[in-house]
């Protein structure tokens, strides 16, 4: 039996930063015909963004297997942990950072962790990361610019293709709640509330949520919450206890304890994690 080849990022990584640039591509690249497995048990302090151009990729996100073909991506966000297999075919990928990273990501509809497992080539997209894979070899003096410009656009064009594919996936009667839920996530809503946005009774509207995003209304407003504790706890100097009263939670040592079982670590140890991979 032939051995699997693996690449130890939390080892052999020498580009893993996070930038104080508005935007910046660490690094890019693309393989082609590699059959590899990429393991990094800690994650990246950076975004990771892989794109399938063609054949196939398995990758284990969250507690299950995902595989992406010919037009999937991926976006892991950081100190994630990260471990995939690459089959076969052409697979371009970017690490990058930037003050102003999450904020584009997020207003592209692409916050925290991004799969979408593949339907078919997207042009616009191949021939992005085609310059950027060009642009990244070379050493003129606007490099640096010119690569963060294109996967601005890049994230763009990735944008367009995950919220097609959400706008169908979830129900249009849905869309009022979900907006609703992304611009007041602090507030403190019953379910009753939501169901009467759409005219629906309690347990229909429970059954129609989760079937379209395949969680309970609490848990959607729950990683809302978490996600905007985890940035505030890396770009400003409030206390725990503030972040967590910002973000939503009424109880402080809740929020710990929920923010600790998502991203494995407590509030405080992220934060130090952060501030310490920037010096």
């Amino acid at each position: 039996m032939k051995e699997e080849r693996i690449y130890y990022g939390d080892i052999f990584d020498t580009t893993n930063k996070r930038s104080v640039k508005f935007l910046e591509v660490n690094s890019c690249g693309v393989h082609i015909d590699s059959t590899h497995r990429t393991v990094r048990e800690k994650g990246r302090v950076d975004y990771h963004l892989i794109y399938i151009e063609s054949g196939e990729m398995r990758a284990i996100v969250g507690d299950r297997e995902e595989i992406l073909t010919e037009g999937g991506f991926l976006i892991y966000p950081p100190f994630e942990k990260q471990n995939y297999l690459q089959i076969s075919g052409v697979c371009y990928w970017i690490h990058f950072s930037g003050v102003s990273a999450e904020d584009i990501l997020s207003e592209a509809g692409l916050g925290g962790r991004v799969v979408f497992a593949g339907e078919k080539k997207h042009p616009r997209i191949s021939k992005i990361l085609e310059r950027m894979t060009f642009n990244y070899a070379l050493t003129t003096p606007v490099r640096g610019l010119t690569l963060a410009s294109e996967l601005l656009s890049l994230i763009c064009e990735i944008g367009k293709v995950y919220s097609a594919q959400k706008s169908m996936q979830i129900d249009e009667r849905l869309r009022p709640v979900i907006v609703h839920m992304n611009k007041n996530y602090r507030e403190e809503r019953d379910t009753e509330f939501y169901a009467s946005m759409i005219g629906v009774s309690k347990g229909r509207f429970m059954h129609i949520f989760k079937e379209s995003t395949g969680t309970s209304p609490y848990a959607y407003l729950l990683s809302l919450r978490l996600e905007r504790a985890s940035q505030m706890l890396v770009s400003t100097a409030l206390a725990v206890s503030e972040v967590a009263f910002d973000a939503g939670f009424s109880d402080p040592l809740y929020f710990s304890r929920a923010f600790k079982k998502k991203y494995g670590i407590s509030p405080a140890e992220f934060r130090k994690k952060s501030l310490f991979t920037d010096r």
